[in-house]
């Protein structure tokens, strides 16, 4: 009981700063991609920033929200080229930097003032990119556009025609041995019923073929993968209405035959924030707070569970899956296991976090200064903001973190011992409301 109340005391008084610090949300990461020429440069968006590691994880590198230029709770969609520039979609455009984030720029026509709701680096030809818009028009629907970078980010263009009015969209993806076809998922705008929506383009974005997608009581359809080989295979996932009094289930679908039909092979209790396909497509898994990590082959999709770790973002490279998960009770951030769950490796402990260094007339330098003080407390990184190369890093995840109990009272933690995670222990229930997905677009996991 000493231990509860000791936990409850600390919770009270930590609870303010790790809200104000996190937009509202406690600190975690939510979409995780990488270079894909340069495996060493990893970034992520967290409800604190963005944050980049340029050593494959041995040290992590912060961004605050305001030099990007989105604020609040809004999740934007991020991608990096191969030419290294970083893309961030928010909503008055599409943002760029070419030096890992000391400078941005918005890339003007013909994103200029739209809303950009997702964005897709070319599996194919990565120094090639598409994004997507989602600007409501008010009586006269959405202006849902397409545009494409053909070298690593530095121009843009207008791609295809413009999609209905009455398409509000969610997500976009490229085959990637097909890069004629795209593919958007989305709503329809108009009167209810809601109706989930494929929007289909054999000739890149020239023309659109539309196919509806039953929501069965869902909220909206978002675009996971299509296979790396056969552009026909096409995974969903749908998520589901949190609204519900028993409860709420998001499903996995997959497409055979290029979005005019679905067939459900997942689902999980709760939100499926993560979602990752195998290079070679032979696999896949998911996962969700509730679910843990699951995977399953493609031959058959009989899922199972391979770790108990709270999921909230999954990317799956030749180097490994690279999983979100939450600092407590996970005991990391970010992890990546080469064995599919049975061993996890921590890549990002929120302690390992410091500024990225900038030259001092640079804009993110001038827009982030002030901020970091507040980030650096609500984390628990050093005072100094250095690098904390304590005990936990690239340690395999211990017993604990993977959901076991522990003996004794329970007032000890595992990994950095800070005020926030402290207090995060004594209030995980009553922030995971906070969490949930109505603050977090799942577009790109």
């Amino acid at each position: 009981m000493r231990c509860l109340v000791a936990g409850l005391v600390v919770a009270a008084a930590s609870l303010t700063t790790a809200v104000a610090g996190a937009n509202g949300r406690f600190p975690f990461a939510n979409q995780l991609v990488v270079h894909p020429k340069d495996p060493a440069h990893i970034a992520l968006r967290t409800t604190y920033g963005i944050v980049q590691s340029f050593d494959g994880g041995k040290t992590w590198r912060w961004l605050c929200e305001k030099t990007v230029n989105y604020s609040g709770t809004f999740d934007p969609a991020i991608g990096i080229t191969a030419s290294g520039a970083l893309l961030v979609g928010v909503f008055d455009g599409l943002r760029v930097s070419n030096d890992r984030g000391c400078n941005w720029s918005y890339t003007g026509p013909p994103f200029d003032k739209e809303f950009m709701i997702d964005l897709v680096v070319e599996r194919a030809d990565p120094m090639r990119a598409i994004a997507i818009t989602s600007s409501g028009r008010g009586d006269a629907g959405f202006h849902v556009a397409l545009g494409e970078t053909t070298n690593g980010g530095k121009t843009w263009a207008a791609l295809g025609a413009d999609l209905p009015t009455d398409f509000n969209s969610e997500t976009v993806e490229v085959a990637p041995s097909d890069p004629n076809r795209i593919y958007a998922s989305g709503i329809s705008g108009g009167p209810p019923p809601r109706i989930g929506l494929i929007e289909r383009s054999d000739d890149r974005g020239k023309t659109w073929t539309r196919y509806e997608l039953p929501l069965n009581g869902g909220r909206a359809p978002f675009i996971s993968a299509v296979h790396p080989m056969n552009p026909d295979v096409l995974y969903v996932r749908l998520e589901g209405d949190v609204s519900a009094d028993a409860g709420y289930v998001d499903r996995l679908l997959v497409s055979e035959d290029g979005g005019k039909t679905f067939r459900e092979v997942g689902s999980v209790d709760g939100s499926m924030y993560g979602f990752a396909l195998s290079p070679d497509g032979s696999r896949v898994a998911i996962g969700g707070p509730v679910a843990g990590l699951r995977i399953a082959a493609t031959t058959d999709y009989a899922f199972k569970q391979t770790a108990a770790v709270g999921v909230r973002c999954l990317t799956w490279t030749n180097d490994g899956l690279f999983i979100c998960g939450t600092e407590y009770p996970d005991g990391f951030t970010v992890a990546k296991t080469t064995d599919e769950g049975k061993t996890l490796q921590t890549i990002y402990s929120l302690s390992n976090l410091s500024p990225l260094e900038c030259p001092a007339t640079s804009a993110t330098t001038a827009a982030c200064a002030a901020e970091w003080p507040k980030v650096r407390d609500t984390i628990g990184a050093p005072d100094d903001g250095g690098i904390d190369s304590g005990d936990t890093k690239d340690a395999a995840i211990g017993p604990r973190a993977q959901g076991e109990e522990s003996s004794g009272c329970g007032c000890r933690l595992t990994g950095s011992a800070t005020g926030w995670s402290a207090g995060l222990l004594a209030t995980v229930t009553l922030l995971g409301a906070i969490g949930r997905r109505s603050l977090l677009r799942r577009r790109r996991t």
